[in-house]
């Protein structure tokens, strides 16, 4: 590796920067963010060094000084920089609410009916883009590699060749692809595939979302065509080429597992049980969204209840919904009606001493949601269609002693990793969700530590580390061990230990 490898810095872009910036009496905090992307990424830029740029999450006005005052020491504390995007309220209307979450949400999951197709939107969609461009002209090198997430922010590998940047960039879409015959269905689809066409190497988290990608292209240009075969392939197509590989994410598989067996782990899951009666324990941990099909898991779970007596008062159903897109009525109506449901199964089942379902709709913090995948016997997923789940993954990864059932929607795109230990279900069905429920609460223990290793298995090996190691290697040839690694300040917190512990066995 030459000299100019070894200061090769990595840069990350998502929409918005891991921080989110409050106003409250007149004084602004920053406060950590959440999500997969989050704790995927922030281990790997703390201990290698680097940027992360996006949108700091404030509707509100905030003066720039405010902003950086607030960022520099957040900045320090996490060990990699800090560097914000600053959108306007019409910004975030017609970008993050119009085209991305009005258009390109809905059609990649399958829902054009929900598109509000609007020039406007599609506009804002550029000018944004071309805010996150501005900034990462000013902030970073040639050297740099930039890897650019979700479809937010699709066109920006394009943006920066039009500021004429010598930039290497990689882009990974978080979401799934849909098929032709839904894509077509977006006026500005050759916009769209152009800018996907001009990135270093496109990801994609399943086989099928490459090859609908794939498709889409040969439809638009019928010269496209493909070189090789397996995880990365070479796709040419409308005078461009690009890399396009099928790489799903994954977690920190070591620290949901040590902080599942952690003593104070152990306490709250015991807790959590007495709590619940010790009672047969399924567990549902979803955003609120359309896609996480929240009303078909209630429906399911209601029917079993109601065919099969015997189970009633010996299982519970414990919901937590993380708020999300709140401003949104459609999201409002949905919460809405997931609460209806649950009143009407509560209403029509519960006892003095049961309440069958459990419903929370709060964000929860990590160690508590690590003791309640470890204390929940089942996870059920329903979503109608879905990037990856993450939520079963960390479900795996925190029964280390191998119990447990995952019930996950064919929809999601884990089903393809998990088709030999998930038990896999169409939400569609009611009737084959609450098949899939009652299963889960008569298999024997052999069957579910059967199943439930060879899912651990899986997690453990396709990790966060080693989705991003190979990400790396295809985008620029270079794996996590030839990037830069710097020694930290004291940073406390299990990521650290498990840095230290795989950084070592390297060595």
């Amino acid at each position: 590796m030459d000299i100019e490898e070894k200061n090769r810095r990595l840069v990350v872009v998502s929409n918005r920067l891991p921080v989110k910036l409050n106003h409250s009496e007149g004084v602004w905090e920053g406060k950590p963010g959440s999500g997969g992307l989050v704790t995927a990424l922030s281990p790997l830029l703390r201990h290698r060094g680097g940027l992360w740029v996006g949108w700091p999450g404030n509707r509100e006005p905030a003066p720039l000084g405010a902003i950086r005052n607030l960022l520099g020491p957040l900045s320090e504390e996490w060990g990699f920089r800090l560097t914000p995007v600053i959108l306007s309220e019409k910004d975030v209307d017609s970008h993050y609410y119009g085209f991305s979450n009005a258009i390109l949400w809905p059609l990649f999951h399958g829902l054009q009916s929900r598109c509000c197709f609007e020039n406007r939107f599609y506009r804002s969609f550029i000018s944004v883009n071309d805010k996150f461009a501005k900034v990462l002209a000013k902030h970073t090198a040639p050297n740099d590699f930039i890897w650019i997430h979700d479809y937010q922010l699709i066109p920006l590998g394009e943006r920066l060749s039009r500021l004429r940047l010598n930039r290497s960039t990689g882009f990974f879409l978080h979401i799934p692809f849909p098929s032709p015959d839904i894509f077509f269905k977006l006026p500005w689809r050759e916009e769209i595939l152009s800018a996907m066409m001009s990135y270093r190497l496109i990801g994609f988290q399943t086989p099928r979302d490459r090859r609908h990608f794939s498709e889409c292209l040969r439809q638009l240009d019928r010269s496209t065509r493909q070189r090789g075969h397996g995880r990365i392939v070479e796709l040419h197509s409308m005078g461009k080429r690009v890399l396009a590989g099928a790489l799903p994410i994954g977690i920190d598989f070591r620290e949901f597992s040590d902080m599942s067996k952690g003593p104070e782990s152990m306490e709250r899951k015991g807790h959590f049980k007495k709590e619940l009666g010790n009672r047969f324990l399924f567990l549902g941990v979803d955003r609120l969204d359309y896609t996480k099909g929240l009303p078909n898991k209630l429906r399911a779970f209601e029917l079993m209840l109601r065919r099969t007596p015997s189970l009633r008062e010996k299982v519970v159903l414990y919901q937590i919904v993380i708020p999300s897109r709140e401003e949104i009525p459609e999201y409002k109506e949905l919460k809405t009606e997931i609460e209806l449901l649950v009143s009407r199964i509560n209403g029509e089942f519960a006892t003095l001493d049961w309440t069958p379902v459990v419903y929370r709709y709060r964000p929860m913090e990590r160690n508590d949601l690590v003791s309640l995948y470890s204390a929940s016997d089942a996870i059920v997923v329903t979503s109608v269609q879905d990037g990856m789940n993450l939520v079963c993954k960390e479900f795996c990864a925190s029964h280390w002693d191998n119990r447990g059932t995952v019930i996950l929607s064919e929809f999601a795109g884990a089903a393809r990793q998990f088709k030999d230990g998930a038990l896999l279900i169409n939400p569609y069905s009611d009737e084959e969700t609450a098949d899939a429920m009652e299963r889960a609460f008569y298999m024997d223990e052999n069957e579910k530590r059967h199943r439930m290793s060879k899912l651990r298995r899986i997690v453990k090996r396709q990790d966060i580390f080693w989705w991003t190691d190979k990400f790396l290697k295809a985008s620029y040839g270079m794996g996590l061990e030839d990037w830069p690694y710097r020694e930290l300040p004291s940073i406390t917190g299990i990521q650290q230990r498990n840095w230290q512990k795989t950084e070592e066995a390297k060595r």
